[in-house]
């Protein structure tokens, strides 16, 4: 039993140390109301975190990006800051999307990582992924890599919807990870 226990307080030390880990990862924990995921901010319009919705990645919850209810050519997104990273420590950003099989589905769908530098954002790595070419009615993964050149990374998922009308479907997000690659050396 102690040995079990010693282990199992190496290991929530070890996790501990690394510091940088996503929180409310599923979206499961309620924010300040029941349509915000709690540690997440969000912009834009219609972007919520769903309990009905199915299916989920895992859990019962997901954000749900209401592509049908948007009417102008605005962006909405989620980002959650993640403090404890070491400059030079190079990360994956990874997130589950469903794209609702559509007439007129989003346009496309950016993952970033962002760092703060002095008073203003830093684009760490952005990748852009179109809807067309991401499987629809299936869960998928998407991800973008990169290195911070400061002691947190800023963690974005930007959403753009079509350029006409009208626009139909939705856009699912489940499961969100970050970790560490490696550490570059210099």
């Amino acid at each position: 039993m102690k040995l079990l226990l010693a282990s199992l307080c190496f290991l929530v030390a070890a996790f501990s140390a690394r510091g940088q880990s996503l929180q409310n990862s599923s979206f499961e924990e309620q924010g300040d109301g029941p349509d915000l995921a709690a540690h997440w901010n969000r912009w834009g319009q219609w972007i919520n975190r769903e309990t009905d919705w199915s299916p989920t990645h895992s859990g019962k919850c997901l954000i749900g990006y209401h592509h049908w209810q948007i009417e102008d050519g605005a962006n909405s997104g989620i980002w959650q800051e993640v403090t404890g990273a070491k400059p030079g420590q190079r990360f994956r950003f990874t997130v589950f999307v469903w794209v609702d099989k559509a007439g007129a589905p989003a346009r496309e769908i950016e993952l970033r990582l962002e760092a703060t530098h002095g008073d203003h954002q830093l684009t760490i790595q952005s990748t852009t992924f179109s809807t067309k070419d991401i499987p629809t009615g299936q869960w998928y993964p998407i991800s973008v890599t990169g290195t911070t050149p400061e002691n947190h990374v800023r963690v974005l998922v930007v959403v753009s919807p079509s350029s006409t009308a009208p626009r139909e479907g939705a856009v699912k997000f489940d499961d969100a990870a970050l970790e560490v690659v490696a550490v570059d050396k210099k």
